[in-house]
């Protein structure tokens, strides 16, 4: 006998029913492998997951921190707050226990501590002092303008050299004259050194200070760890190991507070990993509520939540193959397709109910009967979803990118997961939603009211929404908004945030400078290095620098002489007669008291300097790998790649959003120069937000037309569909001025979803509104049909809702904005196709004739 659901084209729809052990098998088979690749995860919250590489400031920023030696670090600030203690006894005990710290990192045997260095004070001072002493005295001539070299040719006469023995006889003769006089002029007879001294930097031979604050209460310890801080499993290890020790060693209980890159990202991960737990926990419970209030039932849940369960743990497992790292974006992204994907499951049993009951059909019967009618409308809802999130993937933001295909991945499983897994589980487990209950009429409750009283008057219906809709969007950009909450970065990171508060805090106690900015020269571009360092230098110290906040710079411009000043050239040094000034000072000690032998090792030093016509360069400043590595960047074989500008900016300055486009046109015109820096970084986020809102807009708005007019093929079918969209988002745009929420690097996804979301009940309500005008279907029957949908739709709306709302328990505020944004949009589109939407398509439905009415009937 055949069966009756083995008519020829139907099997796609009686597959869960004629097999549903074979789909039920299937399904936690690719679970269970989702599950082994679910191992390759970590989360992650460093720079390079988190933005795109093809922007020059960010991409300038990770070639800075890829191929200089700069390590991560811990930083601690030690704080002695003993109103007791004197400014001595704080720093006595400030330095005790950084001795200590350093003892017990030193010798302890961990390996997690193996490779790390603690420095209090500026560990680099003697390789600097001794650069100096090697390198730049004794060419020192290069260092210096023409006015400079000639004053000391000037110096070094016949008539002065021996003016300066004569006063150095009186010096030593004086009575009383101390040995430290009788030194200098043994060292320096004739103050050469001095005259250098006042015109080069001294800073390498100022002695090596502690790193306190103005108060002498807190000290400054920067310790670096042996491996980079994307290493979570190291960097959660290594900050524990750490702040044990530092607590052992602590026996004068000063107040330690931890800070760095390695808190910052230990502190970052454990956040995503909350957040991920957080999230799904209240959008099931939530979810759970939504399903016992409409189905006065669990079995449906469970259900329900089986097969999406299912669909989100496969794509979780197919995004792992692809990327091994979860941002905190695609950390809720659980939560978000938990709420998304259960809408269609909602769909599909609410037309099983439909057929079952109307048709008075068993499950056998009615479920293939209903995927064929729900399978189109569900598998156009999701595609729009997923062309929302292929237009997020245009974004120039990774962390974005790599969210917007976890999505998009996760609604394809969704859809899958309700058209075949979950009829599968109805019939397998005999679930039997709430509305085929008998003795339950299934146009009762909400649904029935809403849809009888709109069709009562659909056109005063109407103009009443639209007067609401006017005086609630007038209000909302009338009334005084909350202020902005805080900068781009800063709303990335989970909050509260002590690592980032102290951050703040060591600028106020430590320095001057309240910001650092980056220039990246990259030697692929800057055909020399060295001259490039000094224009961008000369660009940031021009004569209005310090308006701009520029304090100091630092670079290789700072310890190399200028390649293309032509000082050396235009002073009289060329001309100058060497031997011969050598053969006069000579004589003058002849004829004075001192020992021409005891001044062999002087006169060796002024023949080196007045002899030097070839001035240091990159080659000299590389046997110091301590300063070079710092500041030039290499590759693995050593060869140069790009250098650092670093600039600390402070004082009476702009805005950074004023300060950063002066400085980026300010250097821009030396080639291979970027500006980068946190800041900087910052600075492109807010960019990339305010001119990627409008193209994602517009790319989700342009492919969805585009499909809606392949699969409608009508204009005015489509614009029906998009109509509660965009009644929604003016509403939107009106409650985050109200709320004070900006747009971010997160939430402005939330525009582009809603386009993709929010038309998914238009979509169902005019799919329902063409079929009845095609079949000329009466108006009751369209009102059932209406009931029907509208069960769903207040059901798919609140689990959606609840899903993104879900996310304002998370510890990120871009997170928590993304999630107000996406909730109120979709409440706002679910409001609009019922009182806008479906009384417009009740006024367009041609009253049909007579026979056909009966023949429905």
């Amino acid at each position: 006998m055949k069966r009756p659901w083995s008519t020829p084209g139907t099997w796609s729809w009686t597959l869960p029913v004629h097999r549903p052990w074979l789909v039920v098998l299937a399904s936690l088979l690719l679970a269970g492998a989702a599950l082994v690749l679910l191992s390759r995860l970590h989360a992650s919250s460093v720079l390079e997951s988190m933005f795109s590489g093809s922007n020059p400031t960010v991409q300038a920023y990770l070639d800075m921190q890829q191929s200089l030696e700069s390590k991560d670090e811990i930083i601690i600030v030690a704080h002695d707050d003993s109103d007791s203690s004197t400014t001595t006894e704080s720093e006595t005990r400030l330095l005790s226990f950084a001795l200590r710290l350093q003892d017990a990192i030193e010798s302890s045997n961990s390996l997690l501590v193996s490779g790390s260095n603690l420095r209090y004070r500026n560990g680099y001072v003697p390789d600097i002092a001794r650069y100096y002493e090697e390198v730049v005295v004794p060419n020192a001539l290069h260092y210096l303008q023409p006015d400079d070299i000639d004053a000391l040719l000037v110096q070094l006469t016949p008539d002065r050299i021996k003016a300066q023995i004569e006063q150095n006889e009186r010096l030593v003769a004086a009575p009383g004259s101390a040995s430290a006089i009788a030194d200098q002029v043994l060292k320096d007879p004739l103050r050469i050194y001095e005259f250098l001294g006042q015109r080069l930097s001294d800073s390498g031979f100022r002695a090596s200070e502690p790193w306190f604050s103005s108060d002498k209460r807190h000290l400054l310890i920067r310790i670096t760890g042996s491996t980079p801080v994307s290493d979570m499993d190291y960097t959660r290890s290594f900050v524990n190991a750490i702040q044990e020790m530092a607590q052992r060693v602590n026996g004068d209980g000063l107040l330690l507070e931890y800070t760095g890159a390695y808190p910052i990202a230990e502190l970052s991960e454990r956040s995503i990993r909350s957040d991920m737990i957080t999230s799904v926990f209240w959008t099931l419970a939530l979810l759970f509520i939504v399903f016992l209030i409409g189905y006065r039932s669990c079995t449906e849940y469970v259900v329900a939540g089986l097969s999406i369960g299912m669909a989100i743990l496969v794509a979780f497992g197919l995004f792992a193959l692809l990327h091994s790292s979860l941002n905190p974006a695609t950390a809720v992204a659980g939560a978000i397709l938990a709420g998304l994907g259960v809408d269609y499951s909602v769909h599909v049993m609410s037309h099983v109910s439909h057929e079952s009951a109307n048709q008075n059909q068993e499950p056998r019967l009615g479920i293939p009967a209903a995927l064929r009618k729900v399978a189109v409308p569900v598998a156009i809802a999701g595609t729009t979803t997923i062309i929302a999130f292929v237009a997020v993937s245009r974004s120039s933001v990774q962390a974005l990118q790599e969210f917007s295909l976890l999505a998009a991945i996760g609604i394809a499983c969704s859809v899958i997961a309700a058209l075949i897994l979950l009829p599968a589980l109805l019939y397998l487990f005999r679930v039997v939603p709430f509305r085929l209950l008998p003795k339950r009429d299934s146009t009762t409750g909400l649904p029935r009211r809403l849809v009888r009283r709109i069709s009562d008057a659909p056109g005063t219906t109407i103009s009443a929404c639209i007067v609401v809709w006017l005086f609630i969007i007038i209000a909302a950009w009338w009334m005084p908004g909350a202020g902005a909450r805080g900068d781009q970065l800063s709303e990335m990171h989970p909050h509260p945030n002590p690592p980032l508060e102290i951050q703040k805090r060591i600028v106020e106690l430590f320095s001057e400078s309240d910001e650092t900015l980056f220039v990246w020269i990259d030697s692929n571009k800057a055909t020399d290095l060295l001259r490039s360092a000094w224009s961008v230098t000369a660009e940031l110290e021009r004569d209005n620098s310090k308006a701009l906040g520029v304090v100091s710079t630092l670079s290789i411009a700072s310890l190399l002489p200028d390649p293309s000043d032509p000082a050396y050239r235009l002073s009289r040094l060329p001309s100058f007669e060497v031997d011969r000034f050598i053969e006069e000072f000579e004589q003058a000690l002849d004829q004075s008291i001192f020992n021409p032998d005891s001044y062999d090792q002087y006169v060796a030093f002024l023949r080196r300097l007045l002899t030097s016509s070839t001035p240091p360069d990159l080659g000299n400043l590389a046997q110091f790998p301590s300063i070079y590595r710092q500041l030039v960047g290499t590759d693995e074989e050593g060869a140069p790649i790009g250098t650092v500008v670093v600039a600390d900016i402070g004082g009476d300055r702009p805005e950074m959003d004023e300060l950063i486009p002066e400085l980026d046109r300010r250097i821009s015109q030396v080639p291979g120069a970027t500006l980068t820096g946190i800041s900087a970084i910052g600075q492109y986020v807010n960019e990339a937000v305010g001119s990627e809102l409008f193209t994602l807009m517009a790319y989700a708005l342009i492919i969805i037309l585009a499909f809606l007019m392949i699969i409608f093929r009508s204009i005015g079918s489509v614009l029906l569909v998009l109509l509660p969209c965009l009644f929604t988002l003016p509403f939107v745009f009106g409650i985050m001025r109200l709320l004070g929420i900006e747009f971010n690097m997160i939430n402005l996804i939330g525009v582009p979803l809603l386009i993709g979301i929010g038309i998914d009940d238009g979509i169902f309500v005019v799919s329902i509104a063409l079929h009845g005008r095609r079949n000329a279907v009466g108006r009751d029957a369209l009102l059932s049909r209406f009931r029907s949908v509208c069960h769903a739709m207040l059901v798919t709306t609140a689990t959606t809702a609840l899903a993104f709302g879900s996310l304002v328990f998370t510890s990120t505020p871009a997170i928590q904005s993304l999630g107000v944004v996406t909730a109120v949009g979709v409440l706002g589109c679910l409001a609009s196709t019922i009182a806008v939407l479906l009384p417009i398509l009740l006024l367009l439905h041609p009253a049909p004739e007579p026979r056909t009415t009966v023949e429905h009937s």
